[in-house]
């Protein structure tokens, strides 16, 4: 390999690893619903580079947003949840708990005690995490 063809690929690979839209996969994130009490969730969710703005999930209904996952796995998307009288935060996606048990999409039932990873049937009990 020619001392050029070494210095493009360098240059190429460097390109790469500084650019902030090269992306492995992309997947998604559904946000459900189920505080006890018929209460509506306020929800607003951010990355590093992105701001989804506030939204209103009813009960029983969702919120879902994609976004593609960094090639380097640092992907992480943060959410402030809010409804009568509580405030609290979680890490939605973190690429390293979650890109090998979500596959193309983590849905979390929200609840008042925090949120449970809906995972598909038959399983186990999900698992819950607490919050921040």
């Amino acid at each position: 390999m020619s001392a050029f063809t070494k210095s493009v690929l360098l240059l190429w690979v460097l390109t790469l690893l500084s650019a902030n839209t090269v992306v492995l996969a992309r997947t998604r994130v559904r946000i459900i619903n189920a505080l006890s009490g018929n209460q509506p969730l306020s929800v607003h969710c951010k990355s590093k580079d992105d701001d989804l703005g506030q939204h209103t999930v009813y009960p029983g209904s969702f919120y879902e947003f994609s976004f593609g996952i960094s090639y380097i796995g640092e992907t992480l998307f943060f959410c402030s949840f809010q409804w009568s009288g509580a405030s609290h935060n979680f890490d939605i996606y973190r690429y390293k708990r979650d890109d090998k048990v979500c596959g193309d999409g983590c849905f979390w039932n929200i609840k008042q005690t925090g949120p449970c990873r809906v995972l598909p049937a038959p399983s186990p009990t999900p698992p819950c995490f607490p919050w921040n």
